[in-house]
């Protein structure tokens, strides 16, 4: 009896391990992959360090649940203003965000559109490199001012948010 039990304890770890295996290969595999490379500047052409590139392709489980669009895959630009993404063969649609902060650049899709829903898709083939995607950003704009209580005094600790309606977009802060 003392030799069976370690016997049946590794055939029931490898079991285990086999079926934890199994479960989780088909949320890895995916289709053959390539990529998507390009540049991006600043309207007047200088390229732009620090850029977030941010790939939207379909992610969920189907057996699960709808699937959805979301973030896939992110690269950041370097000092001159490239980047690659290396990803599944697919559609996706790319999001230039900066990640300085405060942010230096306005947040927009591939095709210089402020939401998802109108960006310009690009389609990624199996073995296939997609070249020359260049996103050229403008300036962020800013908002400045003092919040007041009625007496005329800074009012300390007041949220202060920016809303854009046209994407339901928001920014905010709150007050010292």
């Amino acid at each position: 009896m003392v030799r069976v039990a370690p016997m049946i304890r590794k055939l029931l770890v490898f079991f285990l391990a086999m079926s934890w295996l199994a479960w989780l290969t088909p949320r890895f595999a995916h289709a053959a992959g390539g990529s998507i490379s390009g540049l991006v500047t600043a309207e007047g052409g200088e390229p732009l360090a620090a850029i977030r590139v941010i790939a939207y392709g379909l992610t969920g489980d189907p057996a699960v649940e709808t699937p959805h669009w979301g973030p896939v895959q992110t690269a950041i630009t370097v000092s001159d203003g490239s980047y690659t993404l290396v990803i599944p063969a697919g559609e996706y649609y790319l999001r230039f965000v900066d990640t300085v902060v405060p942010a230096r650049y306005a947040d927009k899709f591939y095709g210089d559109v402020f939401n998802l829903g109108d960006a310009n898709a690009v389609i990624v083939n199996d073995g296939a490199a997609v070249t020359g995607i260049q996103a050229q950003r403008a300036l962020a704009g800013t908002i400045s001012g003092q919040v007041q209580d009625t007496a005329g005094n800074p009012a300390v600790g007041v949220e202060v948010w920016a809303y854009r309606p046209v994407d339901n977009g928001t920014g905010g802060l709150t007050t010292e």
